[in-house]
């Protein structure tokens, strides 16, 4: 049983052969839960997170086509449950760099960004300066800060369709709503000047 088997590999914490384990199941076509495969990537992701520099770190790279698959069978399965939205949302968020070198996308955070003006906003003010730093000296950025900014621009690159779009057909009323909404939080949060640069770059995808 792949279940039980997936259990017991992460109960004695060999999350890369519960990963295996998914992978048999898609070849072999054989049923495994949603949050069982869920369990597996967040296993993993505390374990690339946890021990950057360990022997696990090298696996993630070997690893990258068989966690891109899984996340894209887990894009085909639903319909997902909020809490299991949210939960591949955070998991899209981390393997972005692995989604990309196997030329995977993710699919919930640019629906996400679509959806919700605030959080485009968000991924802006992680990439760029505000309006009162533009002309001030770069402030060197942490590690961490660094990571959330290539996560941010992978995640904008990644957009091939504009709020709005249904169908492959426009609703610009959608679209907007969407833009001026965008305008008005990265207003508040002083990030006009950066924010239309990076609107004019989703206009061009």
């Amino acid at each position: 049983d792949l279940e039980f088997a997936i259990v017991h590999f992460l109960r004695v914490k060999r999350a890369d052969v519960a990963l295996d384990c998914l992978g048999t199941s898609r070849h072999a076509k054989l049923p495994v839960s949603v949050d069982s495969i869920l369990t597996v990537l967040e296993a993993l992701r505390a374990v690339y997170s946890q021990n950057p520099e360990s022997s696990e770190r090298p696996r993630a790279v070997h690893k990258s086509y068989q966690l891109a698959e899984t996340i894209k069978l887990l894009h085909e399965t639903g319909p997902l449950t909020e809490a299991q939205s949210r939960r591949l949302e955070n998991l899209e968020w981390f393997y972005l760099p692995l989604l990309e070198s196997s030329q995977a996308t993710p699919k919930l955070l640019p629906e996400r960004v679509r959806k919700e003006p605030s959080f485009f906003v968000e991924l802006v003010t992680m990439l760029g300066a505000s309006d009162d730093a533009m002309n001030q000296p770069p402030k060197n950025r942490t590690e961490t800060e660094s990571q959330r900014a290539q996560n941010a621009y992978r995640l904008l690159d990644s957009m091939h369709e504009l709020p709005g779009v249904v169908g492959g057909k426009m609703d610009e009323a959608v679209f907007k709503t969407w833009v001026s909404e965008v305008r008005r939080i990265a207003a508040e949060k002083k990030y006009t000047r950066f924010c239309e640069n990076q609107l004019g770059d989703l206009l061009l995808h």
